[in-house]
């Protein structure tokens, strides 16, 4: 499954639950932190550590920057507490790859989860690897 296919049926998804609605106050600005994920590749698994960077603007136009990359494809649907990032990396070798976080505003702090994957498009269609974690985030001054 195609990045563009991942994001357009989740964010099709809660826009038809209506979960949808401007960022609040407490969500616009810069939010800073790590992403902790497992990543499972062929019969071997790791753990990988990123920076991770999200910037919510008062539009919902949202930024990822994860180890200093801007991300590609970034979309994001905020509810007034919770909310979901959808991005991909976008580095040659990741051209087929997605990842979907989720977010959990208390405060200024955001903790979430984040699952990802990357397919060679074949044919036959290959899952390459897939990961999954936690994100925690601090809002900047």
């Amino acid at each position: 499954m195609s990045r563009f296919v991942f994001a357009a049926i989740a964010l099709s998804v809660l826009a038809f639950a209506g979960v949808s609605s401007a960022a609040t106050p407490e969500q616009t600005g810069t939010f800073l932190g790590t992403m902790k994920s497992k990543i499972n590749a062929g019969s071997g698994a790791s753990t990988v550590k990123s920076e991770l960077k999200i910037e919510i603007a008062a539009d919902d136009s949202t930024t990822v920057t994860v180890d200093g990359v801007v991300q590609v494809m970034t979309s994001a649907v905020l509810g007034t507490a919770d909310g979901l990032v959808i991005f991909a990396d976008p580095a040659p070798g990741f051209g087929n790859s997605a990842s979907l976080a989720t977010l959990h505003f208390k405060g200024t702090t955001v903790k979430g989860t984040v699952t990802s994957v990357e397919v060679n498009p074949g044919p036959p269609v290959v899952l390459v690897k897939s990961g999954s974690g936690k994100l925690k985030l601090k809002k900047q001054p």
